[in-house]
């Protein structure tokens, strides 16, 4: 049996990504988009299932072909606040204070 860290986090909503702390990533907003289509055409067309499809069928399958260049699963992310040094110094410095008045 393992055992798997598990963690919480309640997403702080904005449309400004750089103010949220937790989200996912959908990589084919900018990676791999329909309008993209024509640059990767000869791609498509050269797989094995894009060989016998043309036209629509062609540009309908590069939806599908194109979660086989990237994964289709939204990688997810956290914002960690990671460097509370100050804080953790300062508390100590002031525990240690405490221990040398008391001597």
């Amino acid at each position: 049996m393992t055992k798997a860290n598990l963690f919480s986090f309640i997403e702080r909503e904005s449309d400004d990504p750089k103010q949220r702390n937790a989200g996912v990533v959908d990589i084919f907003v900018e990676t791999y988009t329909p309008d993209q289509f024509k640059l990767f055409h000869d791609d498509v067309k050269e797989s094995p299932n894009g060989k016998r499809k043309d036209g629509t069928a062609l540009e309908k399958y590069y939806r599908s072909w194109r979660t086989y260049q990237f994964s289709d699963h939204m990688p997810m992310w956290v914002r960690i606040e990671t460097n509370d040094s100050d804080s953790y110094l300062e508390k100590w410095r002031t525990s240690l204070r405490k221990q040398l008045r008391q001597t």
